[in-house]
Parts: structure tokens; sequence; C-alpha cells
């Protein structure tokens, strides 16, 4: 059967059977040398770096650096993806402009501050 016809979950599949059949005639687990270069090729293409092969083929368990390594990089991406959601909703808030009337609090306070400052030259100009 040719890589072409065959489905992702087929290649795994073959390629599991690979290393699980030659670890069962080494008596060892499979080593990359143990394979012919199209074999080694076609494993680590289809499973992923050596390691993680042996692993998908149950032939070696999970590494725990592997996973703290994997669990630690998914917690960065997820950190990242939030301050880019927070930067951008940050900009938004900025770029939009107040509706009419409104303002934002220190334009608010501003205005009243030019209106009280109206109001008391006005009271002063009465008063002289």
């Amino acid at each position: 059967m040719s890589d072409k016809s065959m489905t992702r979950a087929e290649k795994e599949a073959y390629c599991v059977r690979l290393l699980q059949e030659r670890a069962a005639e080494l008596g060892r687990l499979p080593l990359k040398a143990d394979f012919e270069p199209r074999e080694r090729s076609r494993i680590k293409g289809v499973l992923g770096p050596w390691p993680r092969a042996l692993e998908r083929a149950e032939l070696k368990p999970v590494s725990e650096v592997w996973l703290r390594r994997r669990e630690a990089a998914r917690l960065k991406r997820t950190a990242q993806r939030e301050r880019r959601r927070q930067h951008h909703r940050d900009n938004r808030r900025q770029s939009k402009k107040p509706a009419e009337g409104e303002g934002t609090g220190e334009a608010q306070e501003a205005e009243k501050s030019v209106e009280l400052m109206d109001e008391q030259r006005r009271t002063e100009r009465v008063q002289s």
C-alpha cells in the first residue's frame, strides 16, 4: 500500500506496528539504527521525534520532563494570548470616542472646571 492511499490513522498504526515488531524481535527498545533509513524516516515523519515515537508505540513511558515542558509551553501560549487580547481591549477603549454629551472622567472634570471659572468671572464682573 502506498503512502498516498493510507489515511493518517493507518500510517500511525503501520509505524506503531513496525516499532512493536522490532522491539519484540530484539527484546529491547529499538534504536534508530535498527531500521533502514526509509523506515526510520517514515516513523519519525508520522510519529514525531524518536522518543515520542517510542512513547506512542507504548514501548516507553511518557517522559515527565517532556510533559512538564509541554505544559509550560501551553501555559506560556495561554498567557501570551491573554496579554494580546487585553492589549486589543485597551486599544479599543482608548480609540473609542465618547458619545455626544459624554466624556471621560477627566474631560468631564475639565469641563466643570472651565464652567466654574466662567461663572466666577461673570460674578466678578457683576460685582465691579
